[in-house]
């Protein structure tokens, strides 16, 4: 006959308590971040429309200095609204980074929950499960599952965590790409 299976070994309580405190202040600090990232992907939006205005307005200039055939007012035009690309390139580049940083803050924000979720469950399971003596208790068993549960949880919230870190860091390198491209032509 089949033995009823011990496979959880909670940590202690004082272990569990301080890991919860940790988690609490992450999730704290990626709705910080979150609020903060939303907020400069606004601005960044806002310069954005800016740059496409100011690049719809240099090529009107740069039409009417073809029409007049003005070689030398074409050259400069076309220069300025080259630049005018590589910034607002540029601004889209940074509005991709904190489009990244929000997801980013979202994901972390959401493992830092159910890491919490997980060792409130592993607090309740604290010196109940292992123990023979109460291996006959169904509400343990089914305690013991809901903790198994929010663990498969919190790998999948980590999962989703590291996927959008890692997307968060190929912006960023887009980004500099950008920058050193804007160098390049300014």
């Amino acid at each position: 006959m089949p033995a009823r299976p011990h496979v959880l070994a909670p940590r202690t309580e004082p272990v569990l308590r301080s890991d919860r405190d940790q988690m609490l202040v992450l999730a704290q600090a990626a709705d910080a971040d979150l609020a903060a990232a939303r907020r400069a992907r606004a601005d960044v939006r806002n310069a954005i429309e800016i740059k496409k205005k100011d690049i719809d307005a240099l090529g009107a200039r740069l039409k009417a200095a073809k029409q007049a055939k003005n070689d030398a007012s074409r050259a400069t035009l076309e220069s300025e609204r080259k630049r005018q690309e590589s910034v607002r390139d540029y601004f889209e580049h940074l509005q991709d980074v904190h489009d990244a940083a929000i997801d980013e803050a979202q994901a972390r924000g959401d493992f830092a929950r159910a890491v919490v979720r997980t060792i409130g469950w592993e607090l309740q399971l604290s010196g109940r499960t292992g123990v023979a003596a109460n291996d006959g208790d169904p509400a343990l068993y089914k305690l013991e599952q809901q903790y198994l549960d929010a663990l498969k949880a919190r790998g999948a919230a980590e999962e989703r965590f590291a996927s959008r870190l890692q997307t968060l860091g190929d912006r960023k390198l887009r980004l500099y790409r950008a920058w050193a491209d804007w160098l390049g032509g300014h």
